[in-house]
């Protein structure tokens, strides 16, 4: 990598169902995966301050708000034919900000210094140890799979080939004349994390979405 960070992404379902996987990618391309949502928090603290992080969940983490009655309910820009609206985009919301909480607070809970940003392209300049970045995955049609570790692993490759590539950029936007409830921000407010100004209206938010399946194996499953 051009500079190493470690890469995280998290397909959301339900941890009762053994349906919520994760995937960890680091500066030698090993690849760590669980459906453990507490060894999730466990790596995420170990790697805290040895390199910059940046993890990604796979729900909607903002929503539009317009200004105009018609265009309620209408999807984001690169949302395709997976509305965050849909039936399917709002269940995998709410359970995605439902896990996002939980993560957070228990983060906070364990070490009060740790702190998390939005604003991703500030981060990609800066690239601080003591500071994660959050952004969304959205795995969908060719690039999704039966299996919610394989789809973190997809997302997290994406990532990580776009950041060698020096072409990260966000696959997903409001549509004119609408504001943006960021959902991750809500996440972090709830858990007791310092948010920047507007950061509850602001779109912010990274989004990869792949084109296709990342056929990448898990080195270790914890």
């Amino acid at each position: 990598m051009s500079s190493a960070i470690i890469i995280y992404a998290c397909d959301v379902g339900s941890t009762l169902q053994n349906n919520f996987g994760w995937a960890r990618i680091n500066e030698g391309e090993n690849i760590i995966c669980s459906h453990d949502i507490d060894e999730l928090i466990r790596y995420i603290i170990k790697d805290y301050n040895n390199l910059p992080i940046a993890i990604g969940f796979e729900c909607p983490l903002f929503i539009p708000i317009p200004n105009n009655a018609n265009q309620l309910s209408k999807e984001r820009n690169g949302d395709g034919n997976r509305s965050c609206y849909a039936s399917a985009g709002l269940s995998v919301t709410t359970l995605g900000l439902h896990q996002l909480a939980y993560i957070l607070n228990k983060i906070k809970q364990n070490n009060t210094n740790i702190s998390f940003t939005l604003d991703w392209g500030k981060w990609l300049l800066d690239k601080p140890k003591n500071e994660i970045l959050i952004w969304e995955a959205f795995v969908s049609g060719d690039a999704h799979s039966k299996c919610h570790i394989e789809d973190a692993v997809t997302a997290a490759w994406e990532f990580k080939e776009r950041y060698n590539n020096n072409n990260l950029n966000s696959d997903v936007s409001l549509q004119n004349n609408t504001e943006s409830l960021n959902l991750a921000a809500v996440a972090m407010l709830w858990s007791g994390f310092q948010l920047n100004n507007n950061d509850l209206h602001e779109e912010k938010l990274l989004v990869i979405k792949p084109d296709q399946r990342h056929k990448k194996k898990c080195n270790k499953i914890v």
